[in-house]
């Protein structure tokens, strides 16, 4: 994961093509506040890139007030490989993030 970067962002590698139906993140709230806001979950076949935005799909997103917990489902049901969030200010904190899913291959 990146912590201080222009575009930071936490990328999982399945080891199988995988859909991801359903996302939670829970936040870490010892650190400043807005580094669990406005954020995209991708998935698809290319890997993450640092300091450059995602190509795959969109899953989900998230914008708006911060929350504990972001309970996200994935829109289309997105298949790939790789599993990214990306944030789009300098600073991304988090204690958890649970992927729900199943093979699709």
């Amino acid at each position: 994961m990146s912590t201080t970067q222009p575009l930071p962002w936490f990328q999982v590698e399945f080891s199988e093509l995988k859909m991801v139906t359903r996302v939670v993140i829970t936040c870490r709230f010892d650190l400043t506040l807005d580094q669990c806001d406005d954020f995209e979950i991708h998935v698809g076949d290319k890997p993450g890139i640092l300091e450059q935005e995602s190509t795959n799909p969109i899953c989900s997103s998230y914008s708006g007030t911060l929350r504990q917990v972001h309970d996200l489902l994935c829109n289309d049901l997105q298949t790939g490989h790789y599993f990214l969030v990306q944030k789009g200010s300098p600073s991304f904190a988090f204690s958890e993030i649970v992927i729900y899913g199943f093979p699709a291959g």
